[in-house]
């Protein structure tokens, strides 16, 4: 996987894509999730001591609450009702991934590169839960969306 991100880092970085169908955001926010559902639980045992109980029980509570928020996405489901679970899931991937960012430790360090990959495309999830608004306070990775997607290996849906 780390050779898929860093393959996905020396690709160009195209524009942006103008928008995310609302059927990208549910397959966006499984990938996320499953993700850093996998990564996190390696990331605190190898660098425990990076890491409060305090956070690693917040990082824990914030991956339930949005494998939870994404388990409620649906097909078909209202459009504004999915913005909002959308947007529940990724407050919660948000703090995960600011929590791991946190500490910079050389053994931290080599995961960087899927962290921008989560952030690649948690921007898209964001323009679309946020009517197209990304927080001015978030950091842009060096990556598209799209290449986020590659890196983590989350399918594209066709429009």
């Amino acid at each position: 996987m780390l050779r898929c991100v860093a393959v996905a880092l020396l690709a160009s970085c195209a524009a942006r894509p103008a928008s995310t169908t609302p059927a990208q955001i549910p397959v966006d926010l499984t990938g996320v999730v499953t993700t850093l559902l996998r990564v996190q639980p390696i990331l605190v045992m190898t660098n425990g001591r990076s890491f409060t109980l305090v956070q690693r029980r917040t990082m824990e509570a914030d991956l339930n609450r949005a494998r939870k928020a994404v388990s409620q996405l649906s097909p078909g489901m209202p459009v504004d009702q999915g913005r909002l679970l959308a947007h529940e899931a990724d407050q919660a991937i948000v703090e995960t991934v600011r929590i791991l960012a946190i500490p910079s430790t050389p053994a931290l360090a080599r995961w960087t590169p899927l962290i921008d990959a989560v952030d690649a495309v948690l921007i898209s999830v964001e323009a679309f839960t946020d009517d197209g608004v990304v927080g001015s306070n978030r950091r842009v990775p060096p990556m598209t969306p799209e290449q986020g997607r590659r890196a983590l290996g989350i399918r594209t849906v066709d429009p």
